[in-house]
């Protein structure tokens, strides 16, 4: 489950507790009863029985908070740091499409972003179906009124649904906290969705078999769709592609799969969807990608673009842990032959602390830097144990270069 949700389990668990032990449930006028007659234990049995569990849920609420207010990588945000208007009308649309998508799965991907200060995605759908689902509910209530004997019964059913559904979903509105990057997310419906299998099951032994065999033939349809979507989830590539099918705007989606087009060779297309998810979410890891790969491509053109996207990892090398952006920058200073801030940035490169990529190119490129700088000895040491290292393409090139200044110690080599 994910954090919110969890936090309200316990609640969950006592209104289910009303359905499937009814003789043993917490009811409102039992409980008055023995609160009067002096018997408040009997009356908080179940509130007793999942004390231990509320200890949890407050925990998990606290982690909740602060995970939301302390995203990774970035700034700590204010519990509240969207205006309510915005979170009111995104909970709306966000349970309208929640609704939409529990009864038919259409349109679900991998998460939905938020459209900060803005109209949310889809809202016109969400607000539509959010009117009609609140519609529904109250021409369902005015219609049971006419039947006796299961009016009640039916009724019981409905507000138990409603409020299961509405006290799982309510944590993750945004409504009691900002919603952050997303506006909502497929994990916050899991449990939510389980309103109407718990509940509806009293109701669906009461209509004819013919119309249960209609909503089972409707069930298994739609658990056909669910399992195609699902196979979308193989991987992260295979998952933000559908999501980029959905929403070609979505930055996240965007600097996933282009990092994995400029690893699969496509280039040009992979740095032009990493400039538009840096256009929409500006980020230091977008920024390491994109300097990379035109790194990688080197254009003419690039080296001014790697300049210009890692100005700010000059100054502040400890933002770029993983050195991509420092190695990219080294690399243009060597193209335009400024030596000493070339081996700077590539000795940072090589030496970031999540560097996970291998660093025998930046090494390579920092001997150079260091020969011409007049680090001639170290250059030496550096292309020698190059020459040695398992790539045989560089190890052929560095043995190329200490040919080369076996010759002409002092000649000058160019990147």
């Amino acid at each position: 489950m994910s954090k919110p949700t969890a936090m309200v389990f316990p609640l969950l668990a006592l209104l289910v507790g009303t359905e499937q032990k009814p003789q043993t449930a917490l009811k409102p006028l039992t409980a008055l009863k023995h609160l009067t007659t002096l018997k408040p234990l009997m009356a908080l049995r179940p509130l007793i029985a999942l004390s231990f569990m509320f200890v949890i849920s407050v925990a998990t609420g606290v982690l909740a908070i602060y995970s939301q207010t302390h995203p990774e990588g970035m700034a700590a945000k204010d519990v509240f740091y969207a205006p309510l208007g915005e979170r009111l009308v995104n909970a709306a649309v966000s349970v309208g499409l929640y609704l939409a998508q529990m009864v038919v799965p259409i349109g679900i991907h991998l998460d939905y972003r938020v459209v900060p200060g803005g109209w949310p995605l889809h809202g016109g759908l969400g607000l539509a179906v959010f009117a009609l689902a609140i519609l529904a509910v109250g021409i369902g209530f005015k219609g049971l009124k006419g039947f006796k004997g299961l009016a009640t019964f039916e009724c019981s059913l409905v507000i138990k649904g409603v409020l299961f559904f509405a006290v799982a979903l309510l944590p993750v509105l945004g409504i009691f906290g900002s919603f952050g990057e997303h506006a909502r997310a497929d994990r916050f419906l899991y449990v939510p969705a389980m309103a109407l299998p718990l509940f509806a099951s009293g109701w669906l032994s009461r209509i004819s078999r013919s119309l249960q065999l209609a909503m089972l033939a409707i069930l298994l349809l739609f658990a056909c769709m669910s399992f195609r979507i699902a196979s979308t989830y193989r991987d992260d590539l295979s998952a933000f592609t559908r999501t980029l099918s959905c929403d070609p705007g979505h930055g996240r989606a965007l600097a996933h799969v282009g990092e994995a087009r400029c690893a699969a060779g496509a280039l040009d297309e992979g740095i032009d969807m990493l400039r538009r998810s840096r256009a929409v979410r500006p980020r230091d890891a977008t920024d390491g990608k994109l300097a990379y790969a035109l790194m990688r491509r080197g254009r003419s053109a690039d080296w001014d673009e790697i300049r210009a996207v890692c100005a700010p990892y000059a100054s502040d090398p400890a933002r770029d842990g993983k050195g991509q952006a420092l190695e990219a920058l080294g690399t243009a200073e060597l193209k335009s032959r400024d030596w000493s801030s070339a081996a700077l940035h590539l000795s940072r490169s090589i030496l970031a602390p999540a560097r996970f990529y291998s660093s025998a190119d930046a090494k390579l490129k920092l001997a150079y830097a260091w020969h011409n700088g007049g680090r001639r000895a170290d250059a030496r040491k550096l292309f020698e144990a190059i020459a040695r290292s398992t790539r045989t393409d560089l190890a052929n090139r560095a043995e190329e270069v200490l040919s080369v200044l076996e010759r002409s110690p002092n000649a000058m080599l160019f990147w």
